[in-house]
């Protein structure tokens, strides 16, 4: 088995990288954030699970916080034995592996390491430019939420409110991620290009040596 994990804070553009890099490599592709989303279907999605319990708890923070839990054990007890013999591209949510549950994230931070390559992902170089580019992202994801009426914990963010929110999730997130990281690529260009940065990199380690 060889994965690699792609992180990094929302909005650089993980996902539509990670499809890229698993269609050039043949590996199976896994968005977390849709695996759980199909895994708490009965709970509403992760958005609706997060709410039931920090309802429950009269704390939202306190519903996050046992959404991390269940993503810990779903990551380790169901996930992992279910591809323990595939290649894998593992795209992880922005605070996967680096959140203010510290303990959570650093628990699903040390296992995915043990198994995988950690690939973060950033817009740009210069942070400035980094946090414009996933915020306006995550502007087009909002009003595609809204449009279509999907699950999006932003959908009822205005403009200033977003971009306060990527801003301080960029800044709280990158020097973690960072810290975590195998390998640093920047998404600056092509998709394709970003992914083949990737490819080149990977070839220099053990893992693709006879590739």
């Amino acid at each position: 088995m060889v994965m690699i994990t792609l992180v990094g804070p929302r909005g650089v553009g993980k996902s539509t990288v990670g499809k890229d890099l698993a269609e050039k490599l043949d590996f199976k592709f896994i968005d977390l954030d849709k695996y759980m989303m199909k895994y708490l279907e009965e709970d509403g999605g992760i958005m609706g699970y997060t709410k039931k319990y920090g309802e429950k708890l009269n704390d939202v923070s306190k519903g996050w916080h046992k959404y991390m839990k269940k993503l810990k054990e779903y990551i380790i007890t169901i996930l992992f034995p279910s591809i323990k013999n595939e290649n894998v591209i593992l795209d992880c949510g922005g605070g996967t592996t680096y959140s203010e549950f510290k303990e959570e994230s650093k628990q699903i931070a040390d296992f995915l390491k043990s198994k995988s390559t950690f690939v973060l992902i950033e817009a740009d170089k210069d942070s400035k430019k980094t946090i414009n580019n996933i915020f306006s992202r995550e502007l087009e994801r909002r009003e595609s939420a809204r449009k279509n009426e999907r699950e999006y914990a932003l959908k009822d963010f205005d403009d200033e409110q977003l971009y306060e929110k990527v801003k301080g999730d960029y800044e709280f997130r990158i020097k973690g991620l960072k810290s975590q990281a195998d390998m640093v690529i920047i998404n600056n260009k092509k998709i394709g290009d970003t992914s083949l940065k990737i490819i080149q990199e990977l070839k220099k380690e053990i893992l693709f040596e006879n590739n």
